[in-house]
């Protein structure tokens, strides 16, 4: 599909898209500023949580190779002689609890995209119905209300659903896979 159109095309396409895009939104750049640093903090924690299964399970099945470890030694020269089993107990516990960590902080990243998008609904919504209210009235005359009526009901849920929504999700999850 792209193939064939010169890269300046796309580039324009790209841009004007982008220029829309932001130019509905009514809010300032801190604001996207502050959902990428909570995509970022909820990525850090994915790869935190998977990071310390492979020590773990290493923990439990290979006794030998964890008490060579670094991590393992530098455990013993801090808190003493610690048992093996001990060990796994406490370290079992920490992953439960970085688990549950990650999960709220998924939850709460998630709930905030969602608040943000509704609200930014409501938004056009308002805008919409005091643009229409400064509207002539032998313009209104001349107009069907059911345009009104979808503009504001249908095409703001659209535009909030399928692609406010659905473009944050798609930058937090792009976040989480990089």
């Amino acid at each position: 599909m792209f193939k064939n159109m010169p890269k300046i095309v796309m580039f324009k396409k790209i841009h004007n898209y982008l220029y829309m895009y932001f130019s509905i939104l009514e809010t300032s750049k801190f604001a996207l500023i502050g959902f990428v640093i909570i995509f970022l903090f909820v990525a850090i924690l994915d790869m935190l949580s998977i990071a310390v299964i492979g020590p773990y399970v290493m923990l439990i099945n290979d006794m030998d190779k964890t008490n060579n470890s670094f991590v393992f030694r530098l455990i013993n020269a801090y808190y003493g002689d610690v048992p093996h089993f001990q060990l796994i107990i406490i370290s079992g516990i920490a992953l439960v609890v970085l688990f549950i960590i990650k999960g709220f902080a998924s939850y709460l990243s998630q709930k905030r995209i969602v608040d943000f998008s509704f609200n930014q609904q409501k938004s056009m919504i308002d805008r919409i119905v005091k643009s229409f209210q400064n509207v002539r009235y032998e313009y209104l005359l001349k107009s069907r209300s059911s345009d009104f009526i979808n503009t504001v009901v249908n095409l703001t849920n659209l535009y909030t659903h399928k692609v406010l929504l659905a473009s944050l999700r798609l930058v937090s999850e792009s976040i989480i896979m990089i």
